[in-house]
C-alpha cells in the first residue's frame, strides 16, 4: 500500500511538472503589438491585381487573381439581375472550415449551410449588391495539405506557434484589400457603398479589414469570436478603434462558446460613431436562420444612406444596441 500511494504521489508531481514546463514554454502568452506594427502587417501597396472573371450563370463569375505573394486567389461574384451598374458591394467572409461557395448555395457535396449566408446573398442581390466572396486561406480551394486546420490549431493552442493561424488571417485580410485596389478602378462597382459581411472568422476578418482599411463603408459582424491579447495581431478589439467611417451591425448570439456577450459588447463600444447597432440574438454560435432578416433590414437602411431607427439607440452619444 505504501508503494502504490509513493508512485501516485510520484506520477502527480511529475505530471505537475510537467505541466508547468509545458505553461511556461508553449502557452500562449501575452502580445505586445504596437499600432504602427499592426498597420505594417495589414500594410497594402496600391498595386492593382487582373481579375480573371469565367462566367459560370447570369449575373455569376468565378473570380480568381495572383495575391500580393504570388498566392492565387479563388473565388465568386454575383450581380444584381434586375439592376444596373455601378453596383454597390458586399463582401461576403467565410467561417472557419468553409469556402466561398456557401454564399450562393444552401448545400455543399451534401453538407448544409447551416450559417444561412446564402440567403444574405440572395437579399444583397436583391438589394441591389454585387456580392463577392473568396477563399479565406488554408480553406477550400487554398488548402495545403501539409497545414490543415487541425493542425494549425493545434499547433496554436498546444505549442503556442500562432505562425500559420495568423498567416490564415492577415494574409486573407490583405488578399481582401487587394481585391478592393481591383475594384476601385472598375466602373461597375461602386465604392461609396462597400459592406464586409462575416460570420464567426469572416466576422473577425471583418472587423479587422474595416480597421484597416478605410475604404470599408459597412461591416456586418456576425458572431465574431472573443480574442485577447494572446492573439493580439488578429483579435478585432485591437483594430475596431482605427475604423474610419463603416458603419457596424454586430450581432452575438447569447449563448455562444466562442464569446461572452459583454466581452463582445466591450469590442462593440470601442467601435467610433453613432450609428452602429449591437445585436444579441438567442442562440448559440450557429444562429437559427432568423437573424438573417436583420442584416437585410440592416443592407437596405445602408442602400439608402438612411440611419438607424431611433428605437435601436442606447442614447444620443452612444452606440445603438437591442
Amino acid at each position: 500500500m505504501q508503494t502504490a500511494k509513493r508512485v501516485f504521489y510520484i506520477v502527480v508531481a511529475f505530471g505537475l511538472v510537467l505541466g508547468a514546463l509545458w505553461y511556461g514554454i508553449f502557452s500562449l502568452k501575452t502580445q505586445v503589438v504596437s499600432s504602427e506594427q499592426l498597420a505594417q502587417r495589414y500594410g497594402m501597396d496600391n498595386r492593382v491585381p487582373t481579375l480573371h472573371l469565367e462566367p459560370l450563370e447570369a449575373g455569376a463569375f468565378a473570380l480568381s487573381f495572383d495575391s500580393y505573394d504570388g498566392q492565387k486567389v479563388v473565388g465568386q461574384i454575383s450581380l444584381p439581375t434586375d439592376a444596373t451598374g455601378p453596383y454597390p458591394v458586399m463582401l461576403g467572409l467565410h467561417a472557419m472550415g468553409r469556402s466561398y461557395p456557401r454564399w450562393w448555395t444552401d448545400s455543399l457535396r451534401g453538407s448544409p449551410t447551416l450559417t444561412h449566408v446564402n440567403d444574405i446573398t440572395e437579399h444583397a442581390n436583391r438589394l441591389g449588391y454585387a456580392v463577392i466572396a473568396l477563399d479565406a486561406r488554408y480553406h477550400g480551394e487554398r488548402k495545403d495539405p501539409d497545414m490543415d486546420l487541425f493542425k494549425i490549431m493545434r499547433n496554436l493552442h498546444l505549442w503556442g506557434d500562432r505562425a500559420a493561424y495568423e498567416d490564415m488571417i492577415v494574409g486573407t485580410v490583405k488578399d481582401y484589400r487587394l481585391l478592393i485596389n481591383a475594384l476601385a478602378v472598375d466602373p461597375r462597382f461602386d465604392l461609396g457603398h462597400l459592406v464586409a459581411t462575416g460570420y464567426s472568422m469572416g466576422a473577425q476578418m471583418s472587423l479587422l479589414l474595416a480597421g484597416h482599411d478605410p475604404r470599408i463603408t459597412g461591416v456586418v459582424s456576425i458572431v465574431p469570436p472573443y480574442l485577447d491579447d494572446t492573439m493580439a495581431v488578429v483579435a478585432p478589439k485591437n483594430a475596431v478603434a482605427k475604423i474610419q467611417q463603416a458603419k457596424v451591425l454586430m450581432i452575438v448570439a447569447d449563448d455562444d462558446e466562442h464569446a461572452d456577450v459583454e466581452d463582445s459588447r466591450a469590442v462593440f463600444e470601442a467601435i467610433p460613431g453613432r450609428h452602429n447597432r449591437f445585436h444579441v440574438a438567442t442562440g448559440g454560435h450557429i444562429l437559427p436562420d432568423n437573424y438573417v432578416q436583420t442584416v437585410a433590414d440592416w443592407l437596405q437602411q445602408q442602400r439608402l444612406n438612411l440611419s438607424p431607427l431611433a428605437g435601436h439607440h442606447e442614447g444620443a452619444a452612444s452606440n445603438g444596441a437591442d
